[in-house]
């Protein structure tokens, strides 16, 4: 039975009354300020930054990769051409200045020439010839024949093979050969390491 209920309230009962209704407004203020809504926002800011920089690192990675990948690719095709230059050097150094690699230009008949001797009913025609960029003291001489034809195929090979045998240094990058109707149609192209007369 409360004082409202017999009918005797005094200020007094109301004052207990805001005293007890003050308290529980403290104590739900204090717990307010107990809660760790601070700690709870800072451990979202730290998740944010911390997912930030693990997407800058794996793009990072990638990127890395990637050039890791290139210099790898760069670095083997630079063995094989130091490797390549070196055995160019001890060739000219094993031959000599009188032996292969000594500029010809007369390579083109010079090679034709052999067609008769290795049975072809006819010389090829005249191939094309480019030099490429030098290194160093060398450059690689492209001598491209396009549509060498003749009835036997075998006399083609032995063409090649004379060729490869009596011109110092020459050697075959590709043979491509093809049927034909009554006769055998061939594109080689030889090269020869050259050096630069200065």
């Amino acid at each position: 039975m409360t004082a409202f209920d017999s009918g005797t309230f005094t200020p007094r009962d109301s004052s207990a009354s805001d005293a007890r209704f003050d308290l529980a407004a403290a104590a739900a203020r204090t717990e307010m300020r107990n809660r760790p809504r601070s700690l709870v926002l800072f451990a979202v800011f730290v998740l944010v930054v911390c997912a930030a920089v693990a997407a800058w690192a794996v793009t990072g990675e990638q990127s890395a990769q990637s050039k890791l990948a290139q210099n790898r690719a760069w670095s083997a095709n630079l063995v094989n051409k130091a490797g390549e230059l070196k055995k160019l050097r001890a060739e000219i150094d094993a031959k000599g200045s009188s032996g292969g690699f000594v500029p010809n230009t007369m390579i083109r008949s010079t090679i034709n020439s052999y067609a008769r001797q290795a049975g072809m009913k006819s010389e090829p025609q005249a191939p094309r010839v480019t030099a490429e960029a030098p290194i160093g003291e060398v450059q690689r001489t492209i001598i491209d024949y396009s549509k060498v034809k003749d009835e036997s195929i075998g006399a083609i090979l032995a063409w090649v093979e004379l060729s490869l045998k009596s011109v110092p240094g020459l050697e075959v990058e590709g043979i491509k050969i093809m049927p034909e109707a009554h006769e055998w149609s061939a594109d080689i192209k030889f090269y020869r390491w050259e050096r630069i007369d200065r």
